[in-house]
């Protein structure tokens, strides 16, 4: 993995984005200066790993359960809450879930009925 500034050019980092695997989508949290990324196949299949901003891997007290072939990420400010597609196969799929920044399920209030294979979300503020 690699970062750039705004200009294009490409930014030391000091880790190496351990356990990713065929990442999926990924989100950064200003408020915590953390990425969060969706692990989507291999040895790290249906997970997600959280970085800092030098790619060192993070530690959550949640294991961002449920997660069934990651396709895409959303976070919303407002609410702190990390969102994730679940494409296919098995319990979840076609689903959309939300975590807490810590890794445990967002308990909403709601769903998101009528999604079939969601891709992508994405957030307004």
């Amino acid at each position: 993995m690699s970062a750039f500034d705004l200009q294009g050019n490409l930014l030391p980092l000091t880790g190496t984005f351990p356990n990713l695997s065929q990442p999926a989508g990924m989100v950064f949290v200003p408020s915590n200066h953390l990425l969060y990324v969706a692990n989507q196949m291999g040895p790290g299949i249906n997970t997600i790993t959280v970085y800092d901003v030098n790619g060192n891997q993070q530690t959550t007290t949640g294991t961002f359960p449920g997660v069934n072939y990651p396709v895409g990420m959303a976070y919303d400010p407002a609410t702190n809450v990390i969102y994730l597609s679940n494409a296919f196969g098995g319990s979840g799929a076609g689903s959309i879930s939300g975590y807490n920044l810590d890794g445990t399920v967002h308990a909403s209030t709601g769903g998101f009925p009528g999604g079939s294979v969601p891709i992508e979300e994405a957030v307004a503020p």
